[in-house]
């Protein structure tokens, strides 16, 4: 008795085409053609033998479902599977709607080539099929049987399309085509939570590349109002009114943050509006990537509500850089009276002698081996093959503040990730102390990234202008960035970072540290 991994395997030969074209043809997934293929599956279920006989009805139906008989049907001819044809009874023609526009709607048409099939299967009987004979010259059906179960057809379309909403809109012919398909079919609209799955995609990235994708999604909450989206909602009208929310809400940051009873002013800029929008658009296409498989027809998420957006390019990021001077000043410092602001004083300080070095590292950063400290940069180690590896050597004059400051477990460099539990809480009490020192030098508005941006700045400032003059590529090296074009001469160089420590230490003789023990 033949099996079924017997049977399909026949019948592939027979129509001479490959399984998952035979599966898309025939209206199931390809896994389940797969499972019959292996012998996973000993038997054709009903429902796939009737799909089988749909598509190829040259196959006897209870050869299909016992094995018994003859597998074709008697006075069918066979003729090998390269696609569909029309007028066969198995298709339908769909046309360019600019084509057909030119041409009178009488048996013209006839003569326009189509530009695509929209396969029928069991959507029609056989004896359902209305060939060219069948119609009148203003192509009505001449059999009313067979008019009203085409009217029924293609009212069935027109609803599914208007379930899909204005997604239509953004959808090429042949996506419009498929999910129409699908649903004609009886299949199941695929259904995604965009707000779960965001969600799932930053709880794989590191905490700080997660934060920023955690805030658009905030803001994506705030506008639907709700902590649930199916992703078939994300059309481009959503997408349009999404833009205007954020352009529209308030901004919640510094000194415009709102207090109880009073109502923020200023409204959020182009840089959050291009941040929250291009996070969620990576995200939905990253969605695609994973549900979408082109190659077997199965395509769950249709259109892109992006296309036609244009957004106002940010403006640049204001520089954040202070002066020499004011370096020198905040170095001068007598002690100050509040704890927080003198912790923040010695932080920023750190930072700009261990050229640039960010909170989230402060806080982690292990144990110095003698004077040289190596550490992997946290914002962008998991994107960088070397994992961002840096090395820092402990300039003399900053040795005061390292020691103020020893984690004396000898976990790490230092102690502060025994009083803060995360670099956000970390952070933020440094820039709250920072406004005390700001306000003690004379600058507005200082924050703790100034000491990384300051640092490149007095670096590549020439000598002859106070600074140390510094070659660019040795700051980018010494910053820890990547060059992209230099990525490929990168590969032939190992990293000199003695380079690196001259340029620190070039940098720290432009100031006076004597005070640095206050």
């Amino acid at each position: 008795m033949l099996t079924g991994q017997n049977k399909i395997n026949l019948i592939l030969d027979h129509v001479g085409i490959k399984a998952p074209t035979f599966a898309k043809h025939v209206g199931v997934k390809y896994q389940r053609i797969l499972d019959i293929q292996n012998g996973k599956v000993k038997n054709i279920s009903a429902e796939v033998a009737s799909r089988i006989i749909d598509a190829y009805p040259q196959f006897n139906i209870e050869w299909l479902l016992t094995g018994e008989g003859e597998m074709l049907k008697n006075g069918i001819a066979h003729e090998p599977d390269n696609g569909t044809t029309i007028g066969s009874g198995r298709v339908i023609p769909y046309y360019d709607a600019e084509v057909a526009a030119g041409t009178e709607y009488g048996m013209e048409m006839m003569q326009t080539a189509p530009v695509g099939v929209i396969e029928i299967g069991g959507l029609l009987k056989d004896s359902e099929f209305a060939m060219p004979d069948d119609l009148t010259r203003g192509l009505k059906i001449k059999d009313e049987k067979l008019s009203r179960k085409c009217r029924e057809l293609v009212e069935d379309c027109i609803d599914l399309c208007n379930d899909m909403g204005y997604a239509v809109e953004e959808m090429e012919i042949d996506e419009l085509v498929a999910r129409i398909k699908s649903g004609l079919k009886g299949g199941e609209r695929f259904r995604l939570d965009f707000i779960a799955y965001m969600r799932q995609e930053a709880a794989r990235m590191n905490s700080g590349t997660a934060s920023i994708y955690m805030t658009a999604l905030n803001a994506l909450r705030r506008y639907i109002g709700r902590d649930t989206l199916d992703i078939g909602e994300i059309t481009a009208p959503f997408i349009k009114g999404f833009v205007q929310f954020i352009e529209s809400e308030p901004s919640q940051r510094g000194a415009n943050r709102k207090q109880k009873g009073e109502t923020a002013t200023k409204n959020k800029g182009n840089r959050a509006l291009s941040l929250y929008i291009s996070r969620i658009k990576t995200i939905y296409n990253r969605a695609k990537e994973e549900f979408n498989d082109e190659e077997l027809g199965q395509m769950n998420i249709l259109g892109n509500p992006f296309r036609n957006l244009r957004l106002e390019t940010p403006a640049p990021t204001a520089k954040r850089a202070i002066s020499a001077e004011s370096i020198q000043q905040i170095i001068d410092l007598p002690p100050l009276a509040n704890e927080r602001a003198r912790m923040a004083r010695d932080c920023f300080l750190l930072s700009f002698a261990l050229m640039g070095m960010n909170s989230a590292d402060l806080l982690t950063c292990p144990p110095a081996r003698k004077d040289e400290i190596v550490y992997f940069r946290q914002k962008t180690a998991s994107r960088r093959t070397d994992r961002a590896e840096m090395h820092v050597r402990i300039e003399p004059c900053v040795s005061p503040l390292i020691a103020r400051y020893s984690d004396k477990t000898g976990k790490r460099l230092l102690h502060f990730y025994l009083r803060y539990k995360d670099r956000v809480s970390f952070n933020k009490a440094i820039n709250k102390g920072l406004k005390d020192v700001g306000e003690a030098i004379g600058v507005d508005g200082l924050t703790f990234y100034a000491a990384r941006h300051s640092w490149a700045t007095i670096a590549r400032t020439p000598r002859e202008e106070g600074g140390a003059g510094l070659d660019k590529y040795v700051i980018h090296e010494a910053l820890n960035h990547v060059d992209t074009s230099m990525k490929v001469t990168d590969i032939y160089l190992v990293k000199n970072w003695r380079v690196i420590f001259d340029a620190n230490k070039a940098v720290m003789n432009l100031f006076d540290w004597s005070g640095i023990g206050k």
